[in-house]
């Protein structure tokens, strides 16, 4: 009957994956990027206030907090969305009628040929985009707090009156490769709350660990705070240990690289400059290789040497699928390589593949309908791989909340799940 003629579409799991992006060729596209970005102002949200980001923070965030980046730059007319080629129009009208008026003071008509002469190449123009970071532990009422702000009327009104104005939300580890461009590398994402602008940091008395990766090229690169123990260590990352020590009875840091043996040039430089570069408030910083003997100092601020994976090869073949009856059929689509615990949607199972594991993740507000033919779909994946390369795959259900450390080692930054609320975009 019906049942049987159900539409499904699992052309993902038969595709390939997307090869990667060489690093060269994002390189390119950073410099491109940052060439058409004429100016970028930062604020971070501070309950009611917007406060200006100083300098030497661009590129850190709080997890518990919202930004806001105001970024002008060049585009093309005909890549404009509606929204934007309409605002576009409007000011044209309002700029042409004004210089209408001071034509009618000056008499002449030369002005007109000099305007055609300018039609003949393609047309770019600047706009502003204002992305609004929303931090993972951030409260949900900071974006429609913004959205009804005068602080964005403010914005409409003064740059609006010169060029096209959008907005657009992106939150924490699912930015997309322009804006994370944009910090040249330097993307260092913090637990907690921004300690306010006017009371002095807190001292840190704990150590804290950061975590260096890249998901899937050198763009979608980000130094994410982790939890501070050496389970989490691998030699196919980088990572950087922030250390207090008492000096003289004052409070300092010391910072270490450490620098995995099985980590790449790319991370392994960015790490290096990371950490040279972008934590301003430290007395020392040391670069330790895997394995040459580093400072029982070091062990110990993260609770002591403990076994730790050695190798992350699964980064090259790591895929994550969505399957979902959305459409009203059931569909399965994969999410690019930058996937982040965020991805996996609460509605939805979840296909995650990391080479030795397929692993299905079922969301709690999944259907019935969904979990039998994710499960049916990820034994066809598990078959189709064995046919293709020989290899096989070991498969396994996680459901939400229950995740254990094999699953959870193979996400950027996992943290606990926030509690859930109907419709908590």
């Amino acid at each position: 009957g019906q049942q049987e003629e159900m539409k499904v579409d699992l052309t993902a799991l038969f595709t390939k994956r997307e090869p990667a992006m060489s690093p060269a060729d994002c390189q390119d596209y950073r410099e491109q990027w940052k060439e058409n970005l004429e100016t970028m102002s930062c604020f971070v949200m501070e309950g009611k206030n917007y406060t200006k980001l100083p300098a030497g923070e661009q590129g850190h965030f709080y997890t518990e907090n919202c930004y806001i980046f105001l970024c002008t730059y060049w585009m093309f007319i005909s890549d404009f969305n509606d929204d934007l080629l309409e605002q576009y129009v409007i000011l044209q009208k309002k700029q042409s009628a004004g210089k209408k008026k001071e034509k009618t003071n000056e008499e002449g008509s030369e002005g007109e040929e000099e305007e055609e002469e300018e039609e003949e190449e393609e047309e770019e123009a600047l706009v502003c985009r204002v992305y609004f970071w929303q931090g993972r532990d951030a409260s949900k009422v900071c974006w429609p707090q913004y959205s009804l702000s005068s602080f964005r009327a403010k914005i409409r009104e003064k740059i609006g009156s010169k060029m096209p104005v959008e907005d657009e939300r992106c939150f924490q580890q699912q930015e997309n490769m322009k804006f994370l461009s944009y910090f040249n590398g330097k993307f260092i994402i913090h637990k907690g709350k921004r300690p306010a602008n006017n009371d002095p940091e807190p001292p840190h008395t704990r150590p804290r660990l950061y975590q260096v990766r890249q998901n899937g090229n050198i763009l979608a690169q980000r130094c994410v705070e982790i939890g501070c123990s050496s389970l989490l260590l691998n030699s196919g990352f980088c990572y950087i240990l922030k250390v207090p020590v008492e000096k003289e009875g004052e409070m300092c840091y010391i910072l270490y690289v450490w620098i995995g043996s099985r980590s790449n040039e790319e991370l392994m430089n960015a790490s290096i400059e990371i950490g040279k570069e972008a934590f301003d408030d430290v007395d020392t910083v040391s670069v330790l290789y895997e394995g040459t003997n580093e400072p029982a100092y070091f062990w110990s601020a993260i609770g002591g040497r403990r076994p730790y994976e050695n190798q992350a090869d699964w980064m090259d073949v790591i895929r994550l699928f969505r399957c979902s009856n959305e459409r009203g059929y059931f569909a399965v689509s994969e999410k690019c390589s930058d996937f982040c615990q965020d991805d996996l949607s609460d509605e939805d199972v979840m296909i995650l593949d990391s080479g030795t594991d397929v692993f299905v993740w079922i969301g709690e507000e999944s259907s019935d309908v969904e979990r039998k033919l994710a499960l049916k779909s990820a034994q066809l994946y598990q078959q189709h791989i064995q046919d293709l390369s020989g290899e096989a795959r070991k498969l396994s259900i996680v459901r939400r909340g229950k995740e254990n450390l094999k699953f959870i080692k193979l996400f950027h930054g996992w943290g606990p799940f926030r509690a859930r609320t109907k419709n908590s975009s």
